[in-house]
């Protein structure tokens, strides 16, 4: 039976695939991925199995489309990163505050689920962080070359940002430091600019 809803026709709906996505994404945030079962999304999406299977073939499909989502909103931070109408500092501010919210929503159990269940999966996040890496490592040459930033490797300071991203999504780790996400962005701007600007 499970192989026959497997076989059956998609419905092409891209827009209601993704309602569903943001509706289910609370309980992944909370609970991640391990129990998760077919039954338990048409539970929480108030429909059938079946219904169900007529957008998503399988529970893979639905974390791929869950990445694509949250993916999405944080490829956000391009935009703001090549806006060369403003000044580098001005750029790196506004990159930090559009970042906070869109990573504190992604919560590390999500993420070790994703990376251990479904590592073909994981790719495309990998794939993010490197794009993201060599977007910050541009910017950071166009701002030691401008002699607005200190000379230091880009890499160092790219490794920095990924750690610093990393621990955000982390509430234990804020909750060990008694730090709010606006907290920590304050104190590491501060930590980046006031020691890298010249």
């Amino acid at each position: 039976m499970g192989r026959k809803a497997k076989d059956r026709k998609r419905k092409d709906n891209p827009k209601k695939r993704r309602e569903w996505i943001i509706q289910l994404y609370p309980y992944f945030k909370k609970n991640g991925l391990k129990d998760l079962r077919m039954d338990i999304i048409a539970q929480l999406l108030g429909k059938s199995k079946s219904t169900v299977y007529e957008y998503f073939a399988t529970k893979e499909e639905i974390v791929a489309e869950t990445i694509a989502y949250k993916l999405e909103a944080l490829m956000g931070f391009d935009e703001i990163l090549k806006n060369y109408t403003l000044d580098l500092e001005t750029r790196y501010q506004q990159l930090m505050e559009y970042m906070i919210p869109v990573l504190t929503d992604i919560s590390s159990i999500l993420m070790v689920d994703i990376k251990e269940q479904f590592p073909q999966l994981w790719n495309h996040v990998e794939s993010f962080y490197d794009y993201a890496g060599d977007a910050l490592s541009e910017y950071y040459e166009e701002g030691m070359k401008k002699g607005t930033f200190r000379k230091v490797r880009p890499a160092l300071l790219t490794l920095s940002d990924r750690f610093f991203f990393t621990e955000l999504a982390d509430p234990q780790f804020l909750k060990e430091n008694h730090l709010k996400p606006e907290e920590a962005f304050r104190e590491y701007f501060e930590l980046k600019f006031r020691g890298l600007l010249l």
